[in-house]
């Protein structure tokens, strides 16, 4: 489903600095997991534009522009999509530069949109008023905000995989001494075997 703003939907529009790599990938896993949990989310490059955009390759060794032509023409796209999305908005800006597109274009179009209310839940008339004086500083903001995301997003995921453990030791603990006449010295149950093997349990115990 669409926003009628635009192709992202109210709360999906996902944003990202380069950073070698890891803030596009840590962008395009929120907006999968978004999306898997039922919301429709999006990084631009995952749009009919965006995906046009990548075939060129603009930024290959090959292409004729240079970085800072290439640059321009993604900010193009990129400003127009942030101008087009709304209500709350993730950047994925840790460690990310001041000379690439979202410092110097997708910031301030996403600021400057009335119909976004938050970027990484830091509301906009905040952001706003500091950039008014110290556009690096609001910078910083959103990028501490992002950290703090981050690891709320880890805890919380912490927390899920510790309480699916528990789940899955308690239900071996039940199976145990439901097997063997009463106490745990019976064969194992194919039941208790196959938690071995869970895909949530591997590499955590």
């Amino acid at each position: 489903a669409t926003h009628d703003r635009g192709i992202s939907a109210k709360n999906g529009a996902t944003f990202y600095s380069r950073d070698a790599g890891r803030n596009r990938a840590a962008a395009e896993a929120r907006a999968a997991a978004a999306t898997t949990g039922g919301k429709s989310a999006t990084t631009l490059e995952k749009t009919p534009c965006g995906i046009w955009l990548e075939s060129l390759n603009l930024y290959d060794k090959t292409s004729p522009l240079t970085r800072d032509e290439a640059d321009e023409v993604w900010a193009t796209a990129s400003t127009q999509y942030a101008r087009e999305a709304s209500g709350n908005c993730r950047c994925m800006v840790v460690n990310a530069t001041a000379d690439r597109v979202f410092r110097k274009f997708e910031m301030d179009a996403l600021i400057g949109n009335p119909a976004i209310t938050h970027l990484n839940s830091v509301p906009t008339p905040a952001l706003e008023a500091v950039a008014a004086i110290n556009p690096d500083a609001a910078f910083q903001v959103i990028e501490q905000a992002d950290v703090a995301l981050r690891q709320a997003d880890k805890a919380l995921a912490s927390s899920a995989t510790a309480g699916a453990l528990t789940a899955a030791t308690a239900s071996v603990s039940a199976a145990g001494s439901g097997s063997g006449g009463g106490g745990g010295g019976g064969k194992p149950t194919a039941r208790m075997m196959d938690l071995h093997v869970c895909p949530m349990i591997t590499g955590v115990v």
